[in-house]
């Protein structure tokens, strides 16, 4: 700056000498202009060299790095735990039960109520979509199972092998087929004695009391199953409902009932089948289904997981003395179907 002062004074001399300034009060306008530049420059640098920038402190040494980050994030965390919460929300949306099933599907029920308005008999439908957790649910109440109730013998007797009460034997494994796959009374009234320790009530019993503790209360394993070779053996009367069959399919197909290991072997005995008369007769074919069929006098059930293009689902329909019965759960099962495949 004071290098700049020297140069302009010896430039305003050269021009005074050399006449280029031609009035006097010109010149002293500018003198005073200059000293006035000069003076504002000054100010400046008094005030440029009293500006003072300190460096940003680093965090000590010693002091936690948990206090620097909280110190450098706060701004972010908000947003982080938001997109948490979101992802979070999305994860147990996608986890589907039948607990937190939702009550839907109101233009296949309408359908389905007016079907069987005038067919006479009773009927119990239970429909769930297991894609969307939606379901739908038609004069449920505990009722004669007929063969519907092997499946929670069945069940059961995976429990009990599961835990190691029950020893698992090549036997073992013929009753557990052929209880579902044959519907065989023979073979699930074997399984109640094996799964009761050599009683076959105490089986009925614990079997009652495992479909209890998952939350089919509906249901009660009274005793034995008939015709067999062996005597009737009842501490109660059998009962269930096509919600807790509904249930009790679903959480095979989730891989939920016992253990994920035990519900792939229950699935696989399903698919099995050989009684394919209802529920599986009304599909389009080829269609694959997992079922149970259940029958006495004057009662016709079935029960399936229907895999199709458009959605999975469980079909349970339970009818008591009603006329043509298993051509109606034919035509049913094709309306259920159709619905989710239009």
């Amino acid at each position: 700056m004071r290098i700049i002062r020297v140069i302009s004074v010896l430039l305003l001399l050269a021009l005074v000498m050399s006449g280029c300034a031609s009035s006097t009060d010109e010149t002293d306008v500018c003198n005073e202009e200059i000293a006035s530049y000069y003076e504002q420059e000054d100010d400046e640098d008094e005030e440029v060299e009293a500006l003072v920038i300190e460096p940003a402190q680093r965090p000590d040494a010693s002091s936690p790095e948990e206090d620097y980050n909280e110190n450098l994030e706060p701004d972010n965390a908000e947003d982080e735990q938001c997109i948490e919460e979101e992802e979070l929300d999305v994860e147990e949306a996608e986890v589907f039960t039948f607990e937190n099933g939702r009550e839907g599907l109101p233009v296949l029920d309408a359908s389905l109520r007016e079907k069987i308005a005038g067919l006479g008999g009773s009927y119990s439908i239970y429909v769930k979509n297991l894609n969307t957790n939606e379901y739908l649910l038609i004069n449920n109440r505990s009722q004669e199972p007929a063969s519907l109730l092997k499946l929670f013998g069945f069940a059961y007797g995976f429990e009990a092998i599961e835990q190691g009460r029950l020893e698992r034997t090549p036997q073992i494994d013929i009753w557990l087929d052929e209880m579902i796959t044959i519907s065989c009374n023979d073979g699930y009234n074997h399984m109640l004695v094996a799964t009761g320790a050599g009683n076959v009530l105490e089986g009925a019993r614990r079997a009652t009391e495992f479909a209890h503790s998952l939350g089919f209360t509906e249901t009660t394993v009274g005793g034995t199953l008939h015709p067999s070779v062996f005597d009737y053996f009842h501490f109660a009367g059998l009962f269930t409902s096509a919600r807790d069959v509904g249930h009790l399919l679903e959480k095979i197909y989730r891989g939920t009932l016992v253990s994920e290991e035990a519900s792939k072997e229950m699935m696989t005995i399903l698919l099995a089948q050989q009684r394919l008369n209802k529920i599986p007769a009304g599909l389009p074919p080829g269609t694959i289904s997992a079922s149970k069929t259940g029958e006495i006098p004057g009662i016709e059930h079935d029960a399936a997981i229907v895999f199709s293009e458009n959605a999975n689902f469980v079909l349970v329909i339970m009818t008591e003395y009603a006329p043509s019965a298993i051509a109606h759960i034919h035509t049913i099962s094709g309306m259920v179907y159709q619905y989710f495949n239009p």
